[in-house]
């Protein structure tokens, strides 16, 4: 699979488990700061639950595969046959609505309420990114909270590439209780992100579930 642990900018090749333990592990015992919203851990237990309710229900039986360590977001150069179904770039959403660090809480929560979005992609003074701002974020903190967001925003991620298969990524969100993945290319640039809401839709809209076994 193609997944990568980005932290603070910088690709890594730690664990996915030892950032994000899966989702029977004690969450006083992760780490904090990670996109899987510590601060909201009912709420956010109560969606994944919905999620995985609908995912099962529209989906036929499939082999879990769970990603281990950074294998690259380059494509191999003698890949395996391609297995068929979709992939992120068919659903993800570009362009990818972004804010500077140090940003207030405040005025990134009207940001997200202007754009409808529940996610903002965090960028360094150089345009980098280097993290992901998320509205559970907020809404612990305070919505008129004028402190910076630098505090609150999750350093730690998983991205993904283009080509990544969709039930793979649908797999990292159950398996590790996050929301969002971002996505960059092999030039390392951010072209899209993968929401819970993307595959919700997908799922409702019923196009090409079939193709997911």
């Amino acid at each position: 699979m193609s997944f990568a642990i980005i932290d603070q900018g910088r690709r890594v090749n730690t664990p996915l488990r030892s950032i994000f333990p899966d989702k029977g592990v004690d969450k006083s015992s992760a780490s904090e700061n990670t996109h899987s919203s510590t601060h909201n851990e009912k709420d956010l237990r109560t969606k994944n639950n919905e999620f995985r309710e609908i995912l099962e229900r529209t989906s036929p039986p499939r082999e879990e595969t769970t990603p281990g360590t950074y294998d690259g977001l380059k494509p191999h150069q003698h890949p395996s046959a391609k297995k068929s179904g979709l992939i992120a770039e068919q659903i993800m959403s570009t362009p990818v609505h972004t804010i500077v660090e140090g940003t207030i809480v405040h005025a990134a929560w009207e940001r997200m309420q202007a754009l409808n979005i529940s996610h903002l992609m965090v960028l360094d003074n150089s345009a980098k990114p280097v993290g992901i701002l998320s509205a559970l974020d907020i809404i612990a903190l305070g919505r008129e909270s004028t402190q910076s967001i630098t505090s609150i925003y999750s350093k730690q991620l998983i991205a993904a590439a283009p080509h990544t298969q969709v039930e793979q990524i649908a797999a990292c969100f159950l398996e590790f209780e996050i929301n969002a993945i971002p996505i960059f290319d092999s030039g390392e640039q951010l072209v899209g992100i993968v929401c819970r809401s993307d595959l919700l839709r997908l799922i409702i809209s019923g196009a090409h579930i079939e193709s997911w076994a």
